[in-house]
């Protein structure tokens, strides 16, 4: 009797040994998830050309206002790259209007400074950050008679008040009465993140070098 009672003390000494690494093991995976997540959505700093976000971003069929509010629930929204070509989601195609959204962060050094966003689209877009209307490309609609495409490089001015995660919010339509041509490659929609006077500087200090 002794010698069963010792073993099953022994048991179940082990088998809480392996569930307490188990949670060890759940635990610190969850915590190095959370913080190379945190790495990925963070820009610390911006080359002259500036910042192309082109991860991170998931996308919804459809149209809701509700879906600009930083605490919108998106988690079970498609990841997809919007920098890709729109033949690569013919979801998209399909839906004719939908919502993208990225959460984002800066660092310290980018906080309140002034930046820019440069978009390049194929469709209409509406841009929104926590929620703010921030800029419009165009003008959405999942009616062809109401769209309007604007396809050109813009430069939008923008400040990330602090070091916090911020949500961009993007409402884009791009309707089934569009003309595209594949062989173009154009993005569904890249937005890049410049730092126009210290780009402007650097530059102005090449030329006077050189």
């Amino acid at each position: 009797m002794m010698g069963n009672s010792h073993f099953r003390y022994f048991t179940l000494q082990k088998s809480e040994s392996y569930s307490m690494k188990y949670l060890f093991t759940i635990a610190f995976t969850f915590c190095v998830t959370q913080v190379l997540g945190q790495k990925s959505i963070t820009i610390n700093a911006l080359p002259d050309e500036g910042s192309i976000l082109a991860k991170n971003w998931k996308w919804h069929s459809g149209d809701n206002a509700a879906w600009a509010n930083p605490n919108f629930n998106d988690q079970n929204w498609t990841k997809f790259v919007p920098t890709e070509n729109i033949r690569s989601l013919p979801q998209l195609l399909e839906a004719q209007i939908a919502w993208f959204r990225r959460p984002i962060k800066v660092a310290s050094v980018l906080a309140n400074r002034p930046l820019y966003l440069n978009i390049r689209q194929i469709g209409a877009s509406e841009i929104y950050l926590d929620g703010k209307l921030v800029h419009k490309l165009g003008v959405v609609s999942a009616n062809p008679k109401l769209e309007i495409t604007r396809t050109h490089a813009e430069f939008i001015p923008i400040t990330f008040p602090d070091t916090n995660q911020h949500v961009l919010a993007v409402r884009f339509s791009f309707t089934k009465a569009n003309f595209y041509y594949p062989g173009t490659g154009r993005s569904i929609f890249q937005l890049r993140v410049v730092d126009i006077k210290e780009s402007g500087e650097k530059l102005f200090t090449k030329s006077r070098q050189t």
